[in-house]
């Protein structure tokens, strides 16, 4: 997804979408809250912001996410 920053600098960006949008459980999965909160020490976000998105509970998805395992490559091959 291309996005534009407040300084009109066009950027690409990943997005997440929900994929089972009639589920009744709405919370996050941990390889989700995993990548939102690495991006939000990587930019230096204040820490309670930070606290605060270590404590949202997740849904406990274990299986497979090709994407996040993606993501995590090139986050790991970066260190």
């Amino acid at each position: 997804m291309e996005v534009t920053s407040a300084d009109g600098v066009l950027m690409q960006c990943r997005t997440y979408i929900l994929l089972r949008t009639g589920s009744a459980d709405r919370r996050p999965s941990p390889q989700y809250l995993d990548i939102i909160i690495k991006g939000a020490e990587e930019h230096k976000l204040p820490e309670y912001y930070i606290d605060m998105l270590q404590k949202v509970e997740h849904n406990n998805y274990a299986g497979s996410v090709p994407m996040y395992d993606a993501v995590m490559s090139v986050y790991n091959s970066t260190d």
